[in-house]
């Protein structure tokens, strides 16, 4: 008698005895430890009279298109980290291994992309950032001076308008459940850009006399100062004042001035001079004002009368009055 499987048996009188192949695991995969990134296999036996499947489990659910003795598993993720057994089927019915274990280790974080030192002018928009591998996921802890920052438990830190006050140290420390790794640190300057705290002024004065326009300012460091006319360059006016000597009617136009440091360069608002026209002035005339009185000759009342002690007054008939020294009444 054949049997059309690989059972066996034998037959005895009117009844036939069948013995189903034996199935047994021979090799059980064995648990294993390792890193995260690292290549782990798993490998199986059975014994058999007949031919064998076998189907890979992870924590007791079917792993897809894992049907062969051995399991490799590339690149395992702490993800992987479970309990894997292996299904072993004939003919005659199936058996399950022992469990293994796979334990994956995360990798402690390793900074890539430290934040970085940086100089910017006051007002302007700042951002330090970090970048890490290792097992995510991170982390993130910024610190100033040494001081931790409230709230600033991303992977990057911002100020969005920066002042002098933010000038420091800053730095981030970046953790995981394997480790825990500083970075270095970045130092922030800020720096303080020229700038026109006072205008200079439109102003009106006499012609013949002195116009001065003034600007006041702010900065970090040197500051220069250039006057213009009409926006064009005055030599030699590189004070933060404008003075304009004996101003006259050509002198009236527009004056600005342009002001720098290291940081920013920047022109004041236009200024413009008036000339108002001098008043106009008796060549000669007599400085003494004073009163003709009896010391006069012919006059008998006080009279008002302007001269000076070259002045003469012509009088008809040949006269002419002197002073009373020298002429009295009879």
């Amino acid at each position: 008698m054949r049997f059309p499987r690989s059972d066996w048996g034998y037959g005895s009188g009117t009844k036939l005895h069948v013995f189903h192949s034996p199935l047994a695991i021979t090799n059980a995969p064995a648990g294993q430890t390792v890193n995260e990134g690292a290549n782990v296999q798993f490998q199986a036996g059975a014994y058999s009279l007949s031919r064998v499947s076998y189907q890979w489990r992870s924590n007791g659910v079917n792993i897809v298109n894992q049907t062969n003795s051995t399991l490799s598993l590339a690149n395992v993720a702490v993800s992987y980290s479970a309990t894997y057994t292996v299904v072993a089927t004939n003919t005659s019915g199936a058996v399950t291994s022992d469990p293994a274990t796979l334990v994956v280790n995360g990798n402690a974080p390793i900074i890539t992309n430290a934040p970085q030192t940086q100089s910017v002018v006051d007002g302007a928009a700042v951002s330090f950032s970090v970048a890490a591998s290792g097992t995510q996921p991170f982390n993130f802890k910024w610190f100033f001076n040494g001081v931790p920052i409230s709230g600033a438990t991303d992977s990057s830190y911002s100020i969005a308008t920066a002042h002098p006050s933010d000038s420091g140290s800053y730095s981030v420390i970046v953790s995981n459940s394997w480790g825990t790794v500083p970075s270095a640190e970045a130092v922030l300057t800020v720096h303080v850009p020229a700038s026109i705290t006072s205008q200079p002024q439109s102003q009106t004065v006499v012609q013949g006399n002195t116009a001065t326009f003034s600007v006041a300012t702010t900065g970090e460091g040197s500051i220069s100062y250039q006057w213009l006319v009409n926006g064009n360059s005055i030599g030699g006016q590189t004070a933060s004042a404008l003075s304009i000597s004996n101003a006259q009617l050509q002198d009236v136009t527009s004056y600005s001035v342009l002001v720098a440091n290291a940081y920013a360069t920047v022109t004041s608002s236009p200024a413009t001079l008036a000339i108002l026209p001098a008043p106009l002035r008796v060549a000669n005339s007599p400085p003494i004002r004073t009163t003709a009185s009896r010391s006069f000759g012919m006059f008998t009342r006080a009279q008002p009368i302007q001269f000076n002690t070259k002045t003469t007054i012509p009088m008809p008939c040949g006269r002419r009055w002197v002073p009373a020294t020298r002429h009295r009444r009879p």
